[in-house]
């Protein structure tokens, strides 16, 4: 509603108000101490507002609260509210630009909040590591925590969550941050959460191998691992387990080996983004029965196939992009390629 102004200390005479969204408007200030005579609030959204200062502690004694969402505010003191166990709903994300952003840790007390299926902090400048605590949290949902400078490893505890559905840790850069490029590894317990869906721990500096185990989670969508050191190969078995995936993202890593010709079981995937590997060998004329592909990217790998396998992707009626660039392929482009009826980028060349 665009209202401008502060938050005036008798709105905590409201005292039977349940639910306070003054979020997308212009109010500024320190939130009013008085707020927390309302007892029976259960939820709060001062989102996208120019708020201030410190959040009264005594927030974390509300007896009902379940929504606390903050984001893109300039306040301070952000994570005291840890301790409050009724809370499903923590929004601590920053502008992506990262004005006006937390800093600091993230306190072991996050533990406390046993009930919490959403927690965004994400966009920020949080530094330290990932504590235990939040992997005893099993009603978490989704855990955004994606650009910031944690460092450490992934604790083994991942595996607690069994209701995780959307786990997004990207973008802890390693150049530009001492932060989780000390990780090491993906731990092998990522491959036992059973309900994921999207993971995302593209550029982190990760090494070593996927753990086996995340290419049979049926219910995994999308799988970003981009820009890290991963190495070894592609299972033969890809096209077993991973029956809903629709985005596989593994550009920029050292993976070798073939490229299984099993990965064309894979019905639902629409962007295959394995460029800048170490990958050799023919690309399989299986990839045509990809029918919803949109997506194919191989450069800079080591494929010497022949250029068979691009008649079949004709059966790829919505595939738009093509890029090969970099493969010593050293073959003629077939004339089939004209049946590619979708296609307008190839090669890394405009058509």
């Amino acid at each position: 509603m665009d209202i401008t102004g502060t938050i005036p200390p008798q709105l905590g005479n409201l005292s039977f108000l349940v639910s306070l969204d003054l979020s997308k408007s212009n109010f500024h200030g320190e939130l009013p101490p008085e707020l927390l005579l309302s007892r029976k609030l259960r939820d709060i959204d001062l989102s996208y507002n120019n708020f201030t200062g410190e959040i009264p502690k005594g927030i974390a004694n509300l007896p009902n609260l379940k929504w606390f969402i903050l984001r893109y505010n300039k306040l301070l003191n952000v994570l005291s509210i840890f301790n409050t166990s009724t809370l499903e709903i923590l929004d601590l994300r920053s502008h992506k630009y990262r004005f006006n952003c937390m800093t600091g840790t993230i306190p072991d007390e996050i533990g406390h909040l046993y009930n919490l299926k959403l927690l965004f902090v994400d966009n920020n400048r949080l530094t330290g590591s990932i504590p235990s605590t939040i992997f005893n949290i099993s009603s978490l949902g989704r855990l955004f925590m994606s650009d910031n400078m944690l460092e450490g490893p992934i604790p083994r505890q991942v595996d607690n969550l069994t209701m995780l559905v959307w786990f997004d840790l990207s973008n802890n850069y390693p150049e530009r941050y001492r932060n989780i490029s000390n990780s090491r590894v993906i731990p092998d317990e990522v491959g036992n959460l059973p309900e994921l869906s999207f993971i995302s721990l593209s550029f982190n500096d990760f090494t070593g191998l996927i753990p086996i185990g995340i290419f049979n989670i049926s219910s995994l969508v999308v799988l970003g691992i981009l820009g890290n050191h991963i190495s070894g190969s592609i299972p033969s078995t890809i096209g077993n387990g991973l029956t809903n995936i629709e985005g596989i993202y593994q550009v920029g890593n050292n993976i070798n080996g073939a490229l299984p010709s099993s990965i064309s079981n894979l019905s639902k995937l629409e962007f295959l983004e394995l460029g800048g590997n170490e990958l050799t060998g023919s690309i399989p004329e299986s990839l045509g029965n990809l029918r919803l592909l949109r997506n194919l990217n191989l450069y800079g790998n080591s494929f010497t196939s022949d250029l068979s396998f691009i008649t079949p992707l004709a059966n790829c009626e919505n595939l738009p992009r093509l890029v090969l660039s970099f493969n010593p392929l050293n073959a003629m482009l077939p004339k089939s390629v004209g049946n590619l009826s979708s296609l307008n980028y190839i090669f890394g060349n405009k058509l």
